[in-house]
């Protein structure tokens, strides 16, 4: 398996609009491409969290698989275990992530499943079983309306 990745890497900035900004625009020319936000610093401030979450968000929106995000923090990086088992010893704020199956749904991989992991820790995001769930409800309650409305007439 092959796979693309778009990586921004920082070792102690902070990731700017312009990096989103090019970031969206790489997904609308590659939609496999991963997005890699790559920082040594414990955690994202509220400002990244909330526009990296938002491009994570337009991925998810599409199927989940198209330009995922992968957010990458010194507990990643600097250890000599993979996620999910590096999240064992970093601490409170990792122990729901430490024995997290990172292939949930059939066909996904552990690269897409890490996506998600990640974006749950260090965006706040909700998983993306349940963001799937709530966008096939309202797909399904738009025919359903659509339906009606032809049937009606």
């Amino acid at each position: 398996m092959s796979v693309c990745l778009s990586v921004s890497a920082k070792t102690f900035d902070e990731f700017e609009a312009k990096e989103i900004r090019r970031f969206r625009e790489i997904a609308k020319e590659f939609r496999e491409v991963v997005r890699v936000f790559a920082t040594l610093r414990p955690e994202l401030n509220d400002r990244e969290k909330k526009a990296i979450a938002s491009l994570a968000m337009e991925g998810r929106r599409q199927g989940g698989s198209q330009s995922p995000v992968l957010v990458l923090t010194a507990t990643e990086l600097l250890t000599t275990t993979r996620a999910p088992y590096c999240y064992r010893e970093a601490g409170e704020r990792f122990e729901p992530f430490k024995d997290y199956n990172l292939a949930p749904m059939a066909g996904d991989d552990d690269l897409l499943g890490l996506c998600h992991l990640t974006q749950q820790l260090h965006l706040g995001m909700e998983p993306y079983g349940t963001t799937l769930e709530r966008e096939i409800g309202r797909r399904r309650a738009r025919a359903q309306a659509a339906y009606q409305n032809t049937s009606v007439k």
